[in-house]
């Protein structure tokens, strides 16, 4: 189970924590490369046949890291958009707060 986090950080420091938070999947990606070597390493075993089984466990547990460092980039990408709409804003001389209409 995932939750969301709501957290402010000094301006000057949003690329480096949203560094930490990508860098924060590394094992998961790390885990992967391994486990993809030992998919290939499985299927090309030359003197017996490959355990499919094993393979096929080996795949969908691949597939639920990849959607889980599919979810943090897709994450980090939208912390960005927000993050360069609002110097843009700021830029154009846009106001931070909506002004009500009265």
């Amino acid at each position: 189970m995932t939750v969301s986090l709501t957290y402010s950080i000094e301006e000057d420091q949003f690329y480096e924590e949203i560094s930490k938070l990508l860098g924060l999947r590394a094992p998961e990606l790390q885990k992967m490369i391994d486990l993809f070597q030992e998919i290939q390493k499985e299927l090309k075993e030359q003197e017996e046949p490959p355990n499919v089984a094993l393979v096929e466990e080996q795949i969908i547990e691949f597939r639920r890291s990849l959607v889980l460092l599919d979810l943090r980039l897709h994450e980090v990408t939208q912390m960005m958009r927000g993050y360069g709409d609002g110097q843009r804003d700021r830029e154009s001389g846009s106001p931070d707060v909506p002004e009500s209409a009265e």
